[in-house]
């Protein structure tokens, strides 16, 4: 009909509208069940345009890929995410129980974060330090160190030196 083809779908097989119906019989005959209804029903069955089915596959099998592009991604985020953690997890338990005293600052001199051991040895609570300059921890002298290290750090971008710091 119009140059298409169509076929109806009976037991996983494709049957032509101008097919020989006489494979539906025979297979009803082998198992065992009147041939009459059977027919009727293969008769009944809806006609597909096998072209739409394509289609309809095609677009069914782009929404899966999709799909599993998606799952895919966000799994790769959650073993992404796990791992930042477990990574955080150790850098945490490094540096607080460091035998070392430890504070991290920014590009400014602002302290971002300190290990209980500063503050315990330096005697400032945790909150007290991280609203403080490095330049703080020192006399006056100390604040011009604090400012060449900071340009030295800058410039080079890492940076090693020994300093003293004063107790609250």
């Amino acid at each position: 009909v119009d140059g298409r083809h169509y076929a109806t779908l009976v037991f996983g097989q494709f049957m032509p509208e101008n097919a020989d119906c006489e494979n539906f019989r025979r297979q009803a005959e082998s198992m065992g069940i009147d041939d009459g209804p059977y027919m009727e029903a293969v008769a009944s069955a809806p006609v597909i345009d096998r072209v739409l089915v394509e289609r309809l596959l095609n677009v069914y099998s782009g929404v899966i890929d999709v799909l599993v592009r998606i799952g895919l991604q966000h799994l790769e985020q959650k073993q992404t995410s796990e791992e930042i953690r477990a990574s955080e997890e150790k850098f945490r338990a490094l540096f607080d129980h460091s035998n070392d005293s430890i504070y991290i600052i920014d590009m400014d001199g602002m302290i971002l974060e300190a290990n209980q051991l500063t503050c315990d040895r330096l005697g400032f609570s945790h909150d007290e330090l991280c609203t403080m300059h490095v330049s703080g921890l020192g006399d006056v002298s100390h604040m011009m160190e604090v400012d060449g290290r900071l340009r030295r750090f800058k410039k080079e971008g890492r940076l090693f030196f020994e300093t003293n710091h004063r107790c609250k």
